[in-house]
């Protein structure tokens, strides 16, 4: 269980700046430099000094592999659930006909996007 007291690090790479916002702030977090959104970087992650630009490069670069693996991964998880959603419909459709297949049939569909 998260403390409610803990806060978060937001991150401009452009600038090397790290911004503490409450865990329950839901907003974008503006760089108070540049203006630009900063990205959300959790809470127990040690950051280098600003002046240390190999360290902010790799940690930049391996945020960006981070997100490209979470990206891949929604993806795959995306397409696993519609091929679930349709061998269920397949199922559903050689079960006897009932109101609670019908219904389940109608959101299976719904969920599907063929309905």
């Amino acid at each position: 269980m998260k403390n409610s007291t803990s806060n978060w690090n937001w991150i401009c790479f452009d600038c090397r700046i790290t911004v503490r916002r409450s865990w329950t702030y839901k907003n974008d977090v503006p760089c108070p430099r540049c203006q630009k959104n900063c990205v959300h970087f959790g809470t127990e992650i040690a950051l280098p000094p600003a002046a240390d630009l190999r360290a902010w490069r790799k940690i930049r670069r391996t945020f960006q592999e981070s997100r490209a693996d979470s990206v891949e991964h929604a993806k795959w998880q995306r397409v696993r659930r519609q091929h679930r959603l349709e061998w269920e419909l397949v199922e559903l459709e050689k079960s006897p006909a009932s109101g609670k297949r019908d219904r389940r049939i109608a959101h299976v569909r719904v969920s599907l996007g063929v309905a």
